[in-house]
């Protein structure tokens, strides 16, 4: 009898992770960095993720009660007005979902290290990268690929690199949780691309990131509220605490941004 399910042509998930950070960086990476958290930002990162979580099943039950008004409608204006707010919630529940996937996940990390977060963030960012392409793809289960961007869609997916499984949300599989593999040849080919990292080269910290973000967008002609910089800034430096932020906001911007009532919220 042919095999079903070989596993001879597949990485599990943290065995791809690892290579892929072994690729990048080389000597400096210690295979430690599934497990790394930040030791400065964790306990805001676990209360920022509780918070998002939390919105999430805020608008969930908002969804379900409008749901429920859509099925009940009579005419074609009830129809119209439900469907309306339906989308409206739904693209407030991919907001949110994106928003979740901004933050780093640190509940299976007990290696606090910023060094080695940074590291374990970096190769975070180009593996979400090369699914974001589909240069490469997960499978989960035995036979079932993962469609990135419905993953992405649906805040109840998770991935957990460290256990190298993923859970789903209901309405994307009857299986909610599975290991996660990466086709080998495809993983590898992915892999030959990417140009290592420079060992050597001193890493910028958080704060100096913020401040070449905030800089790039003070020469842009439309500003905006310092909160919008703020979640922009944590989706391109998940590392980055709001102290570090303000601080770093203080520092950089004009001091008509800074008047009460405009941009400081």
């Amino acid at each position: 009898m042919s095999r079903q399910f070989d596993m001879q042509r597949l990485y599990i998930l943290l065995e791809a992770f690892d290579r892929l950070g072994a690729h990048i960086y080389g000597d400096q990476w210690t295979g430690t960095e599934p497990w790394a958290t930040s030791p400065e930002a964790s306990l805001a990162l676990r209360q920022e993720r509780q918070q998002a979580i939390a919105e999430v099943d805020t608008v969930e039950a908002e969804i379900e009660k409008a749901q429920r008004a859509f099925n009940r409608a009579i005419d074609n204006d009830e129809r119209t007005q439900a469907s309306a707010t339906l989308h409206k919630l739904r693209e407030h529940e991919k907001a949110l979902s994106e928003k979740l996937r901004s933050i780093p996940d640190i509940s299976d990390t007990y290696i606090r290290d910023q060094a080695t977060f940074e590291r374990r963030r970096k190769a975070e960012a180009i593996l979400r990268d090369g699914l974001k392409q589909g240069r490469i793809r997960l499978q989960f289960g035995p036979n079932t690929i993962i469609d990135w961007r419905d993953w992405c869609e649906a805040p109840r997916s998770r991935l957990y690199i460290a256990l190298s499984m993923a859970t789903v949300a209901g309405r994307l599989s009857s299986l909610r949780r599975a290991p996660v593999f990466i086709d080998r040849t495809e993983f590898d080919a992915w892999v030959r691309e990417i140009a290592p990292l420079n060992p050597d080269a001193p890493q910028p910290t958080p704060k100096e990131l913020c401040a070449a973000f905030l800089r790039a967008e003070i020469r842009k002609p439309k500003n905006g509220k310092k909160s919008d910089y703020w979640d922009e800034a944590r989706k391109q430096i998940p590392s980055l605490s709001r102290n570090a932020f303000d601080q770093v906001w203080a520092e950089i911007v004009p001091a008509s941004w800074q008047k009460a009532g405009r941009r400081n919220d």
